[in-house]
């Protein structure tokens, strides 16, 4: 299943969808990622969010920084996992798909297992729904405490960055191959022209 969809991201993504998910990516992270975040800033009270934690965290830890939120911040920390991280997700998957399924093959042989990576992106967006989902109820019913439910949303959380963190490396990496493979040919082709 996962190489049919892999497949067909490649199907579906050219330079010029690579070019237009790279220029929404930087446009949404140049202009509303800043708000958003000085937004958490505030109706975080200094507590940490846990959708940008990088740690492992409890359902002890979930109910400290809920209760320092407060009323408001806690109504606050639910719009925005229902408005801004309905679309975040989506930025920065179309952008991870669309760049990865431009790269790879360019710089992977065309039998490579390594071309799978370019559905990476959306086992983070699944993730990522999922936790903002959970810590949506989470929040909504605080001060009552789901241990399971908490605990869930950490396994998560540290999925998504896992998954976001594998496919942002790949860019990079297969960036790279790319750019040696390309500079490659061109300079054989000098050699032998």
């Amino acid at each position: 299943m996962i190489s049919r969809i892999s497949l067909g991201l490649y199907r579906l993504c050219n330079g010029w969808i690579a070019a237009l998910a790279t220029l929404i990516f930087f446009v949404f992270s140049g202009t509303l990622l800043p708000s958003q975040d000085k937004a958490a800033e505030v109706y975080s009270n200094g507590f940490p969010a846990p959708d940008t934690t990088f740690m492992y965290y409890t359902a002890v830890d979930l109910q400290t920084w809920f209760a320092g939120y407060g009323a408001a911040g806690r109504a606050d920390y639910v719009q925005a996992r229902y408005t801004f991280d309905l679309a975040w997700p989506l930025v920065y998957t179309f952008f991870l798909v669309a760049v990865l399924s431009w790269l790879l093959p360019k710089a992977t042989a065309p039998n490579s297992r390594w071309r799978l990576i370019n559905a990476a992106p959306l086992l983070a967006l699944a993730c990522d729904y999922i936790e903002n989902i959970m810590g949506g109820i989470l929040a909504n019913s605080f001060p009552a405490s789901n241990p399971l439910l908490a605990n869930t949303m950490a396994f998560f959380s540290l999925t998504k960055w896992f998954f976001i963190t594998v496919a942002f490396v790949a860019v990079a990496v297969t960036g790279i191959v790319a750019l040696i493979k390309r500079f490659s040919k061109d300079k054989g082709e000098l050699a032998h022209g």
